[in-house]
């Protein structure tokens, strides 16, 4: 009977040990760790900015500015993987310290279990920003809208598992048409760009294709015309076509005033520069266009398709 009594105790207290390994109950036992979060910038730099800086088109910035010197503003939201009960969250609102990452504040008595995380930075224009954080129109009004970021993640918070670093990425890319050798009266240029995805979901990604119009007037004493524009992807790989017009005088003009390169499709990607040379050639009044491929210049064919 003794001995029976002993493997008894034996056994109550090899399961008290199992669950004080096993689980975190606060009412009983120290508080779990607590749940840390930052976020910080994976695209500082578009990922051929190296061969547009050194053509001069686009400045590579260093990769050691403060988190608000890629980012200027911020919104967020922690909520429950299995309730959606929302446990954090950060209205937009301006970045401020030098710090190269943005620690989230968290309730510190946060239980164990799976979380969702939902950022997003750089937006400028709040109209076009869901306030459930759900979706944003990366080209409100058909501008070519703010530099956005985002960044969503499943955090699972548990035993050994309390830290976490989430990385916030770029949602466009930029478009660079870069002219040369064209006569000084044509200071007036606008271009159309097709098939570039307008809204951005959190959970569906990029939907909604429109095309995008875009001008601008040049002081000829400019020793080049470089127009850029931030563009959310293509809806497919070589959808996007490029329509470009340049007009003489300062503005959009009527009757024959106005010559144009053929229209030529690209592929516009995130975090991407899509860089097109036109090179005219007044002798036949005619352009030879060139797009920047792995820092060499290919030639593009009419409706060429990169």
């Amino acid at each position: 009977m003794m001995e029976r009594k002993h493997l008894h105790g034996i056994t109550l207290l090899g399961g008290l040990a199992m669950a004080l390994l096993c689980g975190c109950i606060r009412d009983e036992l120290e508080p779990c760790p607590p749940l840390r979060l930052s976020l910080e910038v994976a695209d500082k730099n578009y990922v051929n900015s190296a061969a547009a800086a050194r053509l001069g088109y686009e400045e590579e910035r260093p990769e050691d500015l403060p988190f608000r010197e890629y980012v200027s503003d911020l919104a967020y939201r922690v909520s429950d993987l299995e309730t959606g009960r929302v446990v954090a969250e950060r209205a937009l609102s301006p970045v401020e310290g030098d710090a190269g990452s943005v620690e989230v504040p968290l309730p510190a008595d946060l239980p164990y279990g799976s979380y969702v995380l939902t950022a997003w930075g750089n937006l400028g224009d709040t109209a076009a920003f869901d306030s459930d954080l759900a979706s944003l129109g990366l080209h409100p009004g058909g501008a070519e809208g703010s530099d956005a970021y985002f960044t969503r993640d499943t955090l699972v918070y548990a035993l050994d598992s309390e830290r976490f670093s989430c990385g916030m990425r770029r949602l466009k890319g930029k478009l660079i048409l870069a002219t040369e050798r064209m006569p000084e009266a044509y200071a007036f240029s606008e271009w159309k760009v097709s098939d570039i995805m307008s809204r951005f979901s959190a959970e569906g990604g990029y939907r909604e294709p429109t095309t995008l119009a875009f001008d601008r007037s040049w002081e000829r004493e400019e020793p080049a015309m470089v127009a850029k524009s931030l563009l959310a992807p293509s809806r497919k790989r070589g959808a996007s076509q490029v329509d470009l017009r340049y007009h003489v005088g300062d503005r959009p003009s009527e009757g024959g005033n106005w010559i144009a390169p053929e229209p030529v499709c690209v592929t516009m990607s995130r975090n991407e520069l899509t860089i097109l040379r036109y090179e005219y050639d007044p002798c036949c009044c005619r352009f030879k266009i060139f797009i920047l491929i792995n820092d060499n210049w290919e030639t593009l064919h009419i409706m060429d398709v990169e």
